[in-house]
């Protein structure tokens, strides 16, 4: 389960099993099925993509995968997608709600923060309460030393940046 969790917080999953059905394959994405007839390797196969599949940053067979040292496994990948974002190819992470925030409510205060567990895109986890949301994206969270932490949500795990976002929506 943690190579699915960090996958996640870095590219599209996408799972064949070994035993895939001819009519099953015709819905496998291209550049998945591009990647895996290329491959020597059999299945297990790990290749990440942009959400739309039109890119790929990488692909990991079981040899890659069985060592568990994912961090080191997905480091080029990870490096990649940074970069794809600083350049705007990955525009996926702006939900329409945090445009609409920033322009309505430049900051929204959490009211009756409570500490919670918030886990971030790269698996680092902290306890704290969310304070406030500024400029619809940007977390100002308070840990219980009253340490102040600030992150943007495409730097927390999907569903942490969820939660934060229904506590936005909750807020206004």
């Amino acid at each position: 389960m943690a190579v699915i969790n960090k996958l996640r917080t870095i590219g599209v999953v996408v799972f064949i099993e070994a035993k895939t059905k001819s009519e099953d394959w015709a819905q496998i994405p291209n550049i998945v099925k591009n990647h895996l007839n290329s491959s020597k390797d059999s299945i297990p196969y790990v290749v990440l993509t942009t959400p739309d599949l039109d890119e790929k940053f990488g692909g990991y067979t079981h040899k890659h995968l069985k060592s568990g040292d994912y961090t080191a496994i997905f480091k080029e990948a990870k490096k990649e997608i940074s970069e794809a974002k600083k350049l705007g190819r990955l525009d996926y992470t702006q939900n329409p709600d945090d445009a609409n925030a920033a322009e309505e409510h430049p900051t929204v205060e959490i009211s009756n923060p409570s500490i919670q567990k918030w886990v971030s895109s790269s698996d680092t986890t902290i306890e704290a309460k969310l304070l406030k949301v500024e400029n619809g994206d940007r977390c100002i969270f308070q840990t219980s030393q009253g340490r102040t932490i600030e992150v943007s949500l495409d730097q927390l795990s999907r569903a942490s940046a969820r939660r934060a976002r229904k506590l936005i929506k909750a807020n206004r």
